[in-house]
């Protein structure tokens, strides 16, 4: 979970629905969707989105949107349901409970995938993320990721495959390398094994990406990363975004590089940090 991209929103009960700001109307069908399951059926409220970032870019701000549209309206109405109640109810997390537990914790966090029954994939696995990483972002300002029908008919599609031996291989990766090499603030190794499995999973999507990276820009742009010595870097999500994690003089550096370079044309570019909390709530 990183600190920006953010989003932020405010809710608070009305004589009539109303929404302003970026995606209003997004945030007003969510609200009035959640409204519906709330108890008393309140009426109305009125939502003001005051900060998010571009959808299906890969960044997950559609969860955390819906999350935070209903734990404000909850808070509006002195309710406190669980992070995990509240993606029920929205029916968030069908494939992911990353974004969840991300809202509800911030850090590095790692899911146990679902079962049959499983609404919220389990989480197994949480580490403050190393305060001196930085995370570079670089968002296409044209072009989405793979989102509704077609991301869909993408997990579909591979719910009947054995894919085995790709998950037993990216397990590895996470918990053998990965999470050992974060606890040890080892950052090269942490690099090398993100990428890899950045790569596995992509290659998982070959079939509706039309390779291992939504676009040939977002693979231009990771291996131009790479050149640079730019380990820990891949394609977010289905994308279009790229992420690099790295110390924060090399990440400005790169900053300049790209844009000197050209690699970014009309992209935006976003150097963050990881969360090192969840949510945070403000009564007024």
């Amino acid at each position: 979970m990183v600190e920006r991209p953010a989003v932020r929103v405010s809710v608070e009960p009305a004589a009539t629905w109303s929404a302003t700001g970026p995606s209003a109307e997004r945030a007003l069908t969510i609200a009035r969707s959640f409204a519906d399951v709330l108890p008393g059926n309140p009426s109305a409220f009125a939502i003001a989105v005051e900060e998010y970032s571009s959808e299906h870019t890969g960044l997950g701000t559609g969860t955390q949107l819906a999350l935070a549209v209903a734990r404000a309206a909850s808070q509006s109405l002195g309710l406190a349901p669980s992070t995990v109640e509240l993606a029920r109810a929205l029916g968030r997390g069908a494939r992911s409970g990353l974004g969840t537990h991300g809202f509800e914790r911030g850090g590095f966090l790692v899911d146990g995938g679902k079962g049959p029954s499983t609404a919220v994939a389990p989480l197994i696995a949480w580490h403050p993320f190393p305060d001196d990483w930085r995370v570079l972002l670089i968002i296409p300002r044209r072009g989405q990721g793979e989102h509704g029908t077609r991301e869909r008919d993408a997990f579909d599609c591979l719910a009947g495959r054995d894919m085995s031996p790709t998950t037993s291989e990216l397990a590895r990766l996470v918990l053998l390398e990965m999470l050992p090499s974060l606890l040890e603030h080892d950052l090269p190794a942490f690099g090398d094994a993100l990428y890899e499995f950045n790569r596995g999973s992509g290659k998982m999507f070959e079939p509706w990406q039309g390779g291992v990276y939504a676009h040939e820009s977002t693979a231009a742009v990771v291996d131009w990363l790479r050149k640079k010595g730019i380990k820990a870097t891949g394609q977010s999500s289905w994308g279009p975004t790229v992420f690099a994690i790295a110390e924060e003089g090399r990440l400005r550096t790169a900053m300049e590089d790209l844009r000197r370079d050209r690699v970014s044309i009309d992209s935006e570019i976003v150097l963050t940090k990881a969360a090192a909390s969840g949510a945070h709530v403000e009564i007024s």
